[in-house]
């Protein structure tokens, strides 16, 4: 009985000593880090809009400009403007045709679209006409794309010309 004992007390002796040794595996902490760029872009589908010839009284709405925005920017609710820089005028400036002859509308999106119905161009002062919705301000894989439609009405009494303006487009966003 005393040499079980004994065998005992060397095996726990033995096994206490195989606890209290320090542990084969060591663990550490390492911090990743990952920086992701912002993504916050407007492209256009077209560099000009050219109209073929207008009589006097005729109506043209086959003009339109793809306004894509992608974004990442989680949060961030992100803006279309449009304005003109003038009137839609002649080569002489002597003869225009009227902003109530050229108008826009636009479709596509979730957002809110306030020229869902015909609005005029804003000469000078950029003026909202798309509001993004929540789901699109994190749109980078499948961007968001507004179609906007010209109308343009030459008056009854238009002289004849060629008449040019410039459209300027921006992008911008509120928190």
């Amino acid at each position: 009985m005393k040499k079980i004992l004994l065998a005992s007390l060397v095996v726990a002796m033995f096994a206490g000593m195989a606890m209290a040794q320090p542990a084969d595996v060591n663990s550490a902490l390492i911090p990743v880090t990952v920086p992701v760029g912002g993504v916050f872009q407007m492209t256009l589908s077209a560099a000009a809009i050219n109209y073929l010839p207008l009589l006097p009284g005729d109506f043209d709405n086959t003009q339109t400009m793809d306004v894509t925005v992608r974004s990442n920017w989680k949060g961030y609710t992100w803006i279309l403007k449009v304005q003109q820089d003038g009137l839609l005028t002649d080569a002489l400036i002597t003869e225009v045709i009227p902003s109530v002859n050229f108008t826009h509308t636009s479709t596509g999106g979730a957002g809110v679209r306030a020229d869902a119905a015909a609005t005029e161009f804003v000469t000078g002062t950029a003026t909202t006409f798309y509001t993004c919705a929540l789901a699109e301000q994190k749109n980078v894989g499948s961007p968001t794309v507004i179609q906007q439609q010209y109308q343009l009405a030459a008056p009854a009494d238009q002289a004849a010309g060629t008449y040019t303006n410039n459209l300027t487009y921006t992008l911008t966003v509120t928190p």
